[in-house]
């Protein structure tokens, strides 16, 4: 029975280095055997320096590579490859004094990748042999302290290509419509090639309304973390060439009224309207619909209908702040009028004639609407509590 050749792992290796000299190995062993037996990669351990079966460990899951030379290092056989893994916005430095050597057949690579394969090719991804037991090390929590310090710049938590889904498509919205009574928001985004069905996810606080609750004044940003989709997943509704449609939830606080009854008083401009149980407040504006109160007046004995607010008149188009309240009563000043002190009386009203709270769009942040990708509401990196990862200046912890 001829002996395998003998192997050198390094800890500095990349994992894919160390596997390829265990699949190597597993190799070795199975041209030793006859007819059908089978090697199991399972049982060879890559995380520790013994061959076994395969267990977690902890501090092999989380890999750190230097982004420092503090010690004269060469890089020489067996170790014939040396790779620092790095990042745009982390640092690789030989510091004076110290040097480097690289022999002859050596080479050293400094990436500035922002990614780590587990497995080297697609086919191992289908292998169970290959993942069976490697996959208990892959992990995303951190259940001890960490540091990324001194000679270890550089730290990745490494998610298998395999396990991640399509990129994120990311969008800025240039307008939406809110609908408080529904909870439909329609965002315009562009062209694009949603469907209904599809989820997004709305940045938190990326949204920026203005509401006629309080005459246009503030501003308020949405999704706010007490709003029902903050943070989750959004199916799409509706689309268009250019929108989306998603329902974010009803604004339970805020509503539109019926006008039961009216009072006009043309020498003030005072206008009494009947809206039934309300909680509106003298610092509250409502807006009138236009034409949707109507009225006879004195002028011509009653005979004529007449709709109100004109697009002419003051009211129209515009909040009107509340002067006065009764438990079923708004009273709002929409304008005297110079026609005359005559008498009007009430006769119908549209359906929801009194808005209020209406939402007008002001401002996006930038990629606030995302969709595709791993649309999870679980967070896969997790630092378990009363545990620390500390990040030093210049260093940087990718995941």
């Amino acid at each position: 029975m001829p002996a395998t050749t003998r192997k050198q792992v390094e800890p500095s290796h990349t994992i894919e280095y160390q596997r390829t000299v265990i699949n190597d190995m597993a190799g070795d062993l199975q041209s030793i055997f006859t007819g059908t037996a089978a090697i199991n990669a399972a049982a060879i351990q890559i995380a520790g320096d013994d061959i076994g079966s395969i267990s977690d460990h902890i501090d092999k899951t989380i890999f750190y590579y230097y982004g420092v030379f503090d010690v004269d290092t060469t890089i020489e056989s067996p170790a014939k490859f040396g790779e620092i893994y790095s990042h745009e916005d982390g640092s690789v430095d030989i510091e004076d004094t110290k040097t480097v050597d690289i022999d002859d057949n050596c080479v050293l690579v400094v990436s500035d990748t922002t990614e780590y394969k587990f497995f080297s090719n697609e086919s191992e991804q289908t292998n169970p042999q290959k993942l069976t037991g490697f996959a208990d090390n892959i992990r995303t929590s951190i259940v001890k302290d960490q540091d990324l310090t001194g000679k270890i710049k550089v730290g990745y938590i490494p998610v298998p290509t395999y396990t991640e889904a399509d990129a994120f498509d990311y969008f800025t919205p240039t307008d939406a419509t809110f609908d408080k009574l529904t909870g439909d928001l329609v965002l315009t985004i562009g062209t694009h090639d949603l469907k209904v069905g599809t989820d997004i996810k709305i940045a938190g606080g990326s949204l920026v309304f203005k509401c006629s609750k309080d005459n246009n004044v503030s501003l308020h940003s949405y999704p706010r973390s007490t709003d029902p989709q903050y943070n989750k997943n959004i199916p799409i509704t509706a689309v268009t060439s250019t929108t989306i449609t998603v329902n974010v939830g009803i604004a339970s606080t805020l509503k539109n009224y019926d006008v039961k009854d009216a009072t006009y008083v043309p020498t003030t401009g005072l206008l009494e309207a009947t809206i039934g149980t309300h909680s509106l407040t003298t610092d509250d504006w409502v807006e009138l619909v236009d034409d949707s109160i109507t009225f006879v007046c004195a002028d011509d004995s009653y005979q004529k209908h007449r709709s109100y607010p004109r697009s002419t008149d003051p009211a129209s188009g515009k909040p009107v702040k509340i002067a006065a309240v009764t438990s079923t009563t708004i009273t709002v000043n929409v304008g005297s009028t110079t026609g005359g002190n005559f008498t009007h009386k009430f006769k119908k009203a549209l359906s929801s004639a009194i808005k209020h709270a209406e939402h007008t769009f002001v401002s996006a942040a930038a990629k606030s609407i995302s969709a595709g990708g791993i649309q999870s509401d679980d967070v896969p990196v997790d630092i378990d509590d009363t545990f620390t990862v500390t990040v030093d200046d210049q260093a940087v912890l990718i995941i």
